[in-house]
């Protein structure tokens, strides 16, 4: 879930067993921040000052915050016009004070004071080209770090080796994008972390050639990890399947219209459901503006607080009944992000809600009474069916049939057929501002 769900983040026998790939939360967060990065909606901020020989490139940033209660609260990226961390303080101010800010490069000085100015009391950041790569900026930073009430440290993430494929959004694993996946991710971010080179990273000190290496092999398992969770496991050519009439809210059309941003947000909550306390079935969950900003995230897991040993073990094999162990002590990943939404109020005509997995009839009932009414979620043919006198997955159909929700599947199409059907949705939905909403044909892409 989106708070401390298990106090220590421990591995313990009986319940996590054969959790082979739940995250820790500082290795998820900044899995998260590496995330951000790339979202397809982050822009190269601006120089503030043109032609001048003090200029030096700016890198896009992505932020993840931790609020002061250990929460996950709130993430960013880099704008046209603020940094990735400026535009996460401008948008949050004081309620990050005492938080834990990850950040997927070091930050330049001038983010790095007003930091200071919002009270977060920690920061950790990916230990590749900085995000303005110049000696005295970087020196600068580091003073400013030196002499304020702020931690700071290099962070590579442990992630553990994928052996299992357990993506709700693709039938089988797709080499070819975890290629692809790779390749991209050393575009962004390079084939190592830094350390021997002009940067003057004080604050990054490898004792030996054995500590060097082990960090080489955790960078490359980072790379390899989200190469395989985030673009293998939630193809390219995943998009939504728009049906026959489909509607579309005038206020979420320019996102939903952006097939790589619902397709960046899909693998949000894959890479969400890695922290699931649910050995068998990982839940990730984003509620999102009409702007692209997250405003809640959840994962399904135990209550705030609890310890490994409060709860009947999730991993046992030898109890078939799923009562006992599961369904009454999990708390889902949509209910999650609506408890820890970062806004206090939302517009339910201005927000969207993604969901690795089809909510059940508990998670249903509380959508339908906070007002969320546009939902994307993988393909659900396969969930359809699951009933137990605990919990079920036929409400939210139901209320789809009665208009009270606007589903939108995400569904594998080729590339061509994804590209029509971004062509009849904006030919389609060209109408003007005063009007509620659009229909677009359906183009399976098949």
């Amino acid at each position: 879930m989106a708070g401390n769900s298990v106090k220590n983040d421990t591995i313990v026998k009986g319940v996590f067993e054969d959790t082979n790939d739940r995250l820790s939360k500082k290795d998820a967060c900044m899995l998260m921040a590496l995330w951000m990065e790339m979202s397809p909606l982050a822009k190269i901020p601006q120089q503030p000052i043109k032609d001048s020989s003090e200029c030096h490139e700016i890198k896009k940033v992505g932020v993840v915050v931790l609020d002061a209660n250990g929460k996950l609260f709130a993430s960013d990226f880099s704008h046209e016009f603020a940094h990735g961390v400026m535009s996460t303080l401008f948008k949050h101010k004081q309620k990050l004070a005492g938080g834990i800010m990850f950040v997927s490069r070091k930050p330049c000085y001038d983010c790095t004071k007003h930091m200071i100015q919002a009270g977060i009391k920690t920061v950790y950041y990916f230990p590749v080209v900085p995000e303005v790569a110049d000696k005295e900026n970087l020196a600068v930073a580091d003073h400013i770090f030196k002499v304020s009430h702020i931690a700071v440290k290099a962070f590579i993430p442990k992630v553990k080796k994928t052996r299992n494929h357990n993506s709700p959004f693709t039938k089988a694993v797709r080499e070819d994008e975890i290629r692809k996946g790779k390749h991209k991710l050393e575009e962004f971010f390079g084939q190592d972390i830094i350390e021997e080179n002009e940067y003057v990273l004080s604050d990054i000190q490898i004792p030996d050639t054995s500590t060097r290496n082990r960090r080489k092999e955790d960078f490359l398992e980072v790379m390899n990890w989200l190469a395989r969770k985030a673009m293998g496991d939630v193809p390219s050519t995943l998009r939504i399947d728009y049906q026959a009439n489909q509607y579309i809210p005038q206020t979420l059309k320019s996102i939903l219209e952006n097939q790589d941003f619902v397709r960046h947000a899909a693998a949000m909550t894959h890479i969400l459901s890695h922290r699931t306390d649910d050995p068998e079935t990982g839940v990730g969950a984003a509620l999102i503006s009409h702007t692209g900003d997250y405003l809640g995230f959840g994962y399904n897991g135990y209550q705030l607080d609890a310890e490994e040993t409060d709860f009947p073990g999730l991993g046992d094999k030898n109890e078939p009944d799923k009562r006992k162990v599961k369904y009454s002590y999990i708390v889902h990943a949509e209910t999650n992000a609506l408890l820890f939404s970062n806004k206090s109020e939302f517009d339910p005509e201005k927000t969207l809600l993604v969901t690795s997995k089809v909510p059940c009839n508990h998670c249903t009932l509380h959508l339908r009474h906070v007002g969320i009414k546009y939902v994307i979620i993988p393909d659900d043919r396969a969930h359809r069916t699951a009933k137990s006198q605990t919990i079920g997955y036929g409400l939210f159909d139901d209320y789809c049939k009665d208009k009270h929700f606007n589903k939108y599947v995400l569904k594998e199409s080729h590339p061509q057929g994804a590209i029509a059907a971004r062509r009849q949705l904006q030919s389609d939905s060209d109408i003007s501002a005063d009007q509620p909403g659009a229909k677009v044909a359906r183009s399976d892409g098949n």
